[in-house]
């Protein structure tokens, strides 16, 4: 983050100008013969107004805000951004160093509400009888919003319960998984014993359910990559 500011304050730009993505367009937009240079000469007041027109797909003030605070977003769009600051990504990124012993592993799956269904939807996550009481990593990658947080589950399991706001057919991967922590209850191995149960039908035990519409991050980043390992359920998370 030092490293990000001082890059920042070195080009005399405040942290969100426009021109910021500009530049990192034209790092990610590599395979195209469009002149970015030519926008970094357009008044600030004309470039905000056109800004989102202009960027390309992966690139948006959300985006850039989102690296700026130090949350994670697309490999390639970080090394866009990384590289818009003149910075090396990799002597910046905070990459986990794991040994064979912590790979991080988890179980995903994928489901699709009806189109036309608009309501309440929930997950439950029942956890193996090795990681009971145990923190696991939940990411929920719906669209163009991910939600991400560190929960205990208990022997009932964990129900999430969340709203499909619009008619629309955006499939939610649910990933859990392991994270590198010290922490003495982490959860350090999952397998396909670890059950994702997603639907929109009436659930039977509302008062056990977790609200989680909030803390939702709009970001164009992809699912974590998977290299499947068994059952097409248990899988690693590079």
């Amino acid at each position: 983050m030092k490293q990000i500011k001082c890059a920042i304050k070195t080009r005399g730009w405040i942290a969100t100008d426009p021109r910021w993505l500009i530049l990192a367009s034209k790092h990610l937009d590599v395979n195209s013969s469009r002149n970015w240079d030519d926008y970094l000469d357009w008044k600030i007041e004309d470039l905000e107004a056109e800004i989102s027109c202009l960027v390309i797909h992966g690139i948006s003030i959300t985006t850039w805000k989102r690296f700026l605070k130090g949350v994670s977003i697309k490999t390639s769009t970080f090394e866009a951004c990384c590289k818009a600051l003149d910075l090396c990504w990799q002597e910046i990124a905070d990459i986990p160093s794991l040994g064979d012993t912590q790979r991080i592993v988890g179980v995903q799956v994928q489901y699709i509400d009806p189109k036309d269904y608009v309501g309440l939807i929930w997950t439950q996550i029942i956890p193996e009888a090795q990681n009971i009481d145990k923190r696991h990593l939940i990411t929920i990658n719906w669209g163009s919003w991910s939600w991400q947080q560190i929960k205990t589950i208990p022997v009932q399991g964990l129900l999430l319960c969340y709203r499909k706001r619009f008619r629309d057919y955006y499939a939610r991967i649910v990933t859990v998984s392991t994270f590198p922590d010290k922490s003495a209850n982490r959860v350090t191995t999952i397998t396909n014993a670890t059950k994702i149960i997603n639907s929109h039908l009436p659930i039977e035990d509302a008062e056990s359910c977790i609200e989680i519409n909030r803390g939702w991050e709009e970001t164009w980043s992809e699912p974590p990559s998977i290299e499947m390992q068994s059952h097409n359920t248990v899988e690693q998370i590079i």
